[in-house]
C-alpha cells in the first residue's frame, strides 16, 4: 500500500468508518460503495482477535485522510463513538457525517 503525504502525516486510507456494531449492515454497504470506487477504507472489522482496539483505533484515526462517521441514537450514546470523534476533530481531520435511516415502529392502539 503506498502512503500519500497529508500535511505532517502520511496517509495509509482514504476514509476511516467510524460506527456502531447496531449500524454494522449500513457500514457494509458504504464501505462496499466506496471500495467499489476504488476509495481504500479502514474499519474495526479489520482488527485482529486481541488487537489493542484503543491503539489500532487511534492509529487508524492518523493513517486516514477523513472520518466518516454513521451517526444512529446507538452511535452518539457511545462512548467510544463520541472519543473516536474527539480525536479526529483533534487531528485536524476532515469529518463526514452519515445519519443511518432509522425504522421507527408504530404501536397500535387496540
Amino acid at each position: 500500500v503506498s502512503t500519500q503525504s497529508t500535511g505532517f502525516h502520511s496517509s495509509i486510507y482514504d476514509v476511516m468508518i467510524t460506527y456502531r456494531s447496531t449500524d454494522s449492515g449500513w457500514a457494509d454497504l458504504l464501505q462496499s460503495f466506496l471500495e467499489s470506487n476504488e476509495i481504500l477504507c479502514w474499519r474495526d472489522q479489520r482488527m485482529e482477535i486481541g488487537a489493542n482496539w484503543s491503539s489500532d483505533i487511534t492509529s487508524a484515526i492518523r493513517l486516514a485522510k477523513c472520518e466518516l462517521c454513521l451517526l444512529s441514537e446507538e452511535y452518539l450514546k457511545s462512548e467510544m463513538c463520541t472519543k473516536e470523534i474527539s480525536l479526529a476533530f483533534d487531528s485536524g481531520k476532515l469529518i463526514i457525517q452519515w445519519c443511518c435511516p432509522t425504522q421507527t415502529r408504530r404501536r397500535r392502539d387496540r
